[in-house]
């Protein structure tokens, strides 16, 4: 015989009751389990009365088969054996984990989408509908730049991301089982745009300065500054002189000082236009 249970139900259950008769109409019928009772899992009573002894798990054993003995108090005893076969249900009682709390992803900026950012995974204990697992955005997608596939967890751009408007994202991802009464959990993704080169350098304003003439060579003349929208390397300028008549002047890449690196003399020219890139 087979009986199904579900693993929610509580100690003292009643699975199934059995009755045994004697041939001997004036002695009494004891019940005692005689074998595959997994962890003493179950009790049987006086009247026959199969009963959950301890809670049951799905998750750690699926059925159960037992061997129900019936024996009187004849003198010998006389028994017979009586099988039962106990399958577990699932019950969704485990939410669905993932395997890190938190995911860190980084993608490069204005790269045309679909750009895979990173997939994400949540596992559930439990079988069937209960065990799978679908995944959704709930937070953090400013823009609405990203999506995620319900099934796999990936999560890829669906737009062109900007550094110089996001930098970082903080995306919050759910994991939902399909049981009746569903369970979820949640992680978190930290996305980190990766600057593009996309940024020229702007210099800070139209340089004028004044310098006397027959000054030595190496005089500070004046310093040139620029600001650039991208970071690291792609925001550290470098600064030469594309027009520089007679050579009179020179210019550090690095610092964008320029001094004197000539002879000036004012009665020879008493101006100088130059070009810096």
């Amino acid at each position: 015989r087979i009986s199904r249970v579900s693993e929610a139900v509580g100690v003292g259950y009643e699975v199934e009751t059995i009755r045994a008769v004697s041939p001997d109409a004036t002695v009494r019928v004891s019940y005692y389990i005689a074998g595959g009772n997994v962890d003493n899992s179950f009790e049987v009573t006086s009247m026959g009365q199969i009963k959950v002894r301890r809670g049951l798990d799905y998750e750690r054993i699926q059925s159960f088969k037992l061997w129900i003995e019936a024996r009187d108090d004849h003198d010998p005893p006389r028994a017979s054996y009586w099988q039962l076969n106990i399958q577990v249900k699932d019950d969704n009682d485990n939410p669905p984990v993932f395997d890190q709390s938190m995911y860190v992803a980084m993608v490069t900026e204005e790269e045309v989408p679909p750009q895979a950012v990173v997939t994400v995974t949540a596992s559930d204990a439990d079988s069937s509908d209960n065990g799978r697992v679908s995944y959704e955005l709930i937070g953090g997608d400013a823009g609405e730049s990203f999506d995620i596939d319900e099934v796999s967890g990936r999560i890829r751009t669906v737009r062109m991301l900007d550094r110089e408007a996001f930098d970082h994202y903080r995306l919050v991802v759910t994991a939902r089982d399909h049981g009746s009464t569903a369970h979820t959990s949640t992680a978190t993704v930290d996305v980190h745009i990766k600057d593009k080169n996309d940024q020229p350098p702007i210099f800070t304003q139209h340089f004028i300065t004044k310098i006397h003439e027959n000054s030595p060579h190496g005089t500070f003349v004046i310093k040139i500054t620029s600001t650039d929208g991208d970071t690291g390397d792609n925001a550290r300028p470098t600064y030469s002189l594309k027009t520089n008549p007679g050579n009179v002047f020179s210019i550090d890449e690095i610092s964008g000082n320029i001094t004197v690196g000539g002879v000036l003399d004012r009665e020879n020219q008493d101006a100088y236009i130059l070009q810096v890139a």
